[in-house]
């Protein structure tokens, strides 16, 4: 019990509270959405998809992310090879210039006028264009868009192409900040370039003369190169990850098919149990799980036919109701009872000893078996038990194993349907000179005990009771081709508007105090009598069938 603020509230009626569907706070919108998207949705999805679906999207990921990190990696190997192109370039320039000034110097130094003065002195004009000469040589190659030479004063002293510090470029007149003795490298970008968005990369790397900085050496490179490569190499990675996708997912969907093809096999293996052929078998060429599986399915396969055939058997030994009845409560056999109201019919062949000691035993063999096959088919149909067959006479029970709130009609039924069965028979038997066959019914309802009778080694699923004993001896005293039946089951209600009856004596009966009071069943009132009927020719077509099998 948990108490908030003064009041009590139960654990049990929180579980029994009405669970609410989570989607009912939702947006219309959204739950519109969802609904659509789960009628979309189809209601089987094979494996194989669903497995090529997983591998393709695991690998997507993957991949995606192999492929970022190899674009990213290549992007700034890419970056670092040009880079490390631009800053030997410009470092080799540098050098090459400095040598220039150098033996500039030199030639100066030579001259007597210049003798005492150790100081640099201004390039001359030849060594100027000399400057100018390779400054253009280096923008001939696509890679290069412009180099400039500064003076140690900032002073241009060549210049060819584009450059960060030309007129109108982002960098115009800066180039005092970025001329300070230091290697520079950076990017930039001109808009409104006469020749479209420049992309570019510049490189300053300073000219050194006895450890003096005489001027700076500028080159620039063309950053759409960098972007095409970079581009060129996203394209293939992106191209090489999509066919590893596509082939990843085909293969998948191959190998899924392949994986769940045993599968299928299973699923037909079971429809087929399901329809009660239990000789399916599932071929074992696997040493894998599903190998296993298949064998112990085989396995179950095989018991449940066992099963079947022990059941199959047991029911022609005992009803089949009766049969089943034990077979789905094996762990209940357990002996003893219960009381029910049911009702037993007795019927036995008058004068069997002298019928049988007229035939040979291939006859008398003949004469039961037609004769419990009758009594077997008609109880069925009126959803009576056969308990056992005893020599001549045969016993049926109606109300059990299952309650069945007809049975004192449907016994007294079955009782006519067999007379009238037996006297259709007897005609045919007397048309080929064969003596006829008589009987004797006993029917009676009551109190019993139903369940398993016997010992501990060997049981019978049956009745007893004063019930089942007045039945037995109703059909010894009843006369030859009559049903008799006790007054109490006749006075039974509704019982007289089905069943046409007469009182007929007042016996006394061995193992009864009281004399009983006795009526003799003439028939069923109509509709009933169309069912009788109805029994009868199903039966009889399915003799004429089964003879016509055998010639």
């Amino acid at each position: 019990m948990l108490v908030t603020n003064g009041e009590s509230k139960s654990y049990s009626d929180d579980k029994n509270a009405e669970i609410k569907d989570p989607r009912e706070n939702l947006p219309v919108l959204i739950k519109y959405l969802l609904k659509f998207s789960d009628k979309l949705m189809p209601k089987h999805i094979p494996v194989a998809i669903k497995l090529a679906v997983s591998i393709g999207v695991m690998l997507t990921l993957i991949m995606s992310l192999l492929g970022a990190v190899i674009i990213h990696n290549q992007t700034k190997l890419i970056r670092n090879q040009i880079t490390l192109q631009g800053s030997t370039l410009v470092q080799t320039l540098a050098n090459s210039l400095g040598e220039l000034i150098t033996q500039a110097q030199m030639d100066d130094n030579k001259n007597p006028e210049n003798a005492n003065n150790s100081k640099f002195k201004p390039l001359d004009n030849e060594k100027l264009l000399t400057l100018n000469v390779i400054t253009t040589r280096m923008t001939t190659s696509p890679e290069i868009l412009g180099a400039v030479v500064y003076g140690a004063k900032g002073e241009v002293l060549a210049s060819e192409g584009v450059t960060p510090f030309s007129k109108n470029a982002p960098f115009a007149n800066q180039e005092k900040s970025y001329l300070d003795g230091n290697l520079k490298i950076f990017e930039w970008k001109w808009s409104h370039f006469a020749r479209g968005d420049l992309s570019a990369m510049s490189f300053i790397n300073p000219i050194e003369l006895q450890n003096t900085v005489v001027g700076h050496a500028l080159v620039t490179f063309n950053h759409d190169l960098l972007n095409r490569s970079i581009q060129n190499s996203v394209h293939s990675i992106i191209i090489a990850t999509l066919l590893m996708i596509l082939l990843g997912i085909i293969l998948s969907y191959i190998l899924g098919r392949r994986l769940t093809k045993p599968l299928y096999h299973l699923i037909d293996a079971s429809h087929a149990i399901g329809r009660g052929n239990y000789n399916y078998r599932l071929p074992e060429r696997r040493n894998d799980e599903i190998g296993y599986l298949m064998s112990s399915f085989n396995s179950m396969a095989q018991g449940l036919l066992q099963k079947a055939q022990v059941e199959k058997a047991f029911s022609r030994h005992v009803s089949p109701t009766i049969a089943k009845e034990i077979i789905n409560n094996m762990d209940k056999l357990n002996i003893g009872g219960k009381h029910v109201h049911a009702s037993v019919l007795f019927v036995d062949i008058v004068g069997f000893t002298a019928i049988s000691e007229s035939l040979a035993p291939e006859g008398v063999a003949k004469l039961l078996n037609e004769f419990y096959t009758n009594v077997n088919k008609i109880s069925q149909a009126y959803d009576g038990v056969i308990d056992k067959f005893m020599g001549d006479c045969a016993m049926v029970v109606f109300g059990i194993p299952h309650e069945d709130e007809n049975h004192v009609f449907n016994s007294i039924a079955c009782a006519i349907t067999i007379q009238k069965l037996m006297k259709i028979q007897n005609r045919h038997r007397e048309s080929i000179k064969l003596f006829p066959i008589k009987f004797r019914i006993g029917v009676n309802t009551g109190e019993m005990l139903a369940g398993n009778m016997g010992s501990s080694e060997r049981i019978q699923y049956t009745v007893v009771g004063d019930s089942v004993n007045l039945a037995s001896r109703l059909c010894a005293v009843a006369p030859s081709d009559k049903i008799i039946i006790a007054e109490e089951t006749y006075n039974l209600a509704g019982l007289r508007r089905k069943v046409i009856a007469s009182s007929y004596e007042r016996m006394r009966i061995r193992g009864v105090s009281n004399p009983v009071n006795t009526y003799v069943v003439q028939d069923l009132q109509e509709p009933y009598l169309q069912l009788s009927n109805k029994v009868i020719q199903t039966i009889m077509e399915e003799q004429e069938k089964e003879k016509a099998t055998y010639e």
